[in-house]
């Protein structure tokens, strides 16, 4: 049975560019060769070709999107924005299984690029943080205002701080979820 992989992004952006991500219309993507390459690269069962990558229909902009994500208790969603460093953490400890089900938020990741300065370099990763086989679902590259889908397939294939780093924020993000269900 799979089980929820985890969603972390980590994107160096100024308060008032991120403001415009979040009022900006969310878009469909284009299948290109990032896309094709990177979906080809993953193992699944009974692959199907990559024919489109869906938008978040029912959110008029990418503020709509986050904001629906946090709406969900059950998803154990963490939003930190740090204004001195300038960074936006974004955390889902329960995104999903299903590759076809992840293609609308990497094209909401992904669409972060743009609203990045260049020369800043920021990443997001789909990975199992809680089940132990430490595979990589999706590793997104967010630099110089452009994002790639990296062919990472295993935890052991990160760089260990960008590794660390996800999980310090996923452990966050679960001492925040597990606040919820406390007895009293």
């Amino acid at each position: 049975m799979s089980e929820q992989n985890s969603l972390y992004v980590h994107v160096p952006i100024s308060k008032e560019r991120l403001a415009q991500f979040f009022q900006s219309e969310s878009v469909a993507h284009e299948v290109d060769e990032d896309w094709t390459a990177w979906w080809n690269s993953r193992e699944m069962y009974s692959p199907s070709p990559l024919t489109q990558v869906p938008k978040f229909y029912d959110s008029k902009n990418n503020g709509d999107i986050a904001t629906g994500f946090l709406a969900l208790p059950q998803l154990g969603c963490y939003e930190d924005e740090n204004a001195q460093e300038s960074v936006w953490t974004f955390s889902v400890l329960f995104l999903s299984e299903n590759y076809e089900e992840i293609l609308p938020t990497l094209a909401w990741v992904k669409s972060l690029a743009t609203f990045m300065e260049p020369g800043e370099k920021g990443f997001a990763l789909i990975y199992d943080y809680f089940w132990g086989d430490k595979t990589v679902m999706a590793h997104v590259v967010l630099e110089n205002q452009q994002a790639f889908l990296k062919h990472t397939s295993r935890t052991t294939q990160l760089e260990p701080e960008v590794l660390e780093t996800a999980n310090a924020a996923l452990s966050k993000a679960y001492d925040k979820f597990s606040e919820l269900y406390k007895d009293e």
